[in-house]
């Protein structure tokens, strides 16, 4: 049952096989980092709430969210990117309590900006904890 919540609930967006965008600066001059690589740091997941009565509610539906990951490990603050409106919420709130080891840079942690894509399925259980990376 885990393993089909943590594939519902997806950490990453677009692959790419460098790490950081090392010109790309962020939200805020941060350095930017691809979902695909921020996955891999992610180690603790929160599935999110599918609101009672949200639109689609029949059908999966994706919201995607920028974010930044302080070196501390918490997500602050979140910006929506796309996504069905009534989702939005309950994808913030979600993505809130995720936890990430530090992303190093030149061996220091440092604060940086990525993408997630938080994914829906009626009937799927939220606020259930798991720990990808571990």
């Amino acid at each position: 049952m885990l393993e089909v919540l943590f594939a519902a609930i997806v950490c990453l967006t677009a692959i790419t096989p460098l790490g950081a965008q090392q010109g790309d600066a962020g939200a805020g001059g941060r350095l930017f980092v691809p979902g695909s690589v921020m996955a891999r740091y992610c180690t603790t997941m929160v599935s999110p709430n599918y609101p009672p009565g949200a639109r689609g509610e029949s059908g999966s539906a994706v919201v995607t969210l920028r974010a930044t990951i302080r070196k501390s490990g918490t997500v602050s603050p979140i910006s929506i990117v796309s996504g069905p409106h009534e989702l939005e919420s309950a994808a913030m709130d979600a993505v809130r309590l995720w936890r990430y080891k530090p992303y190093l840079k030149d061996g220091q942690p440092v604060d940086v900006t990525t993408e997630i894509q938080v994914e829906f399925h009626p009937g799927q259980l939220g606020g259930v904890i798991t720990h990808p990376a571990k």
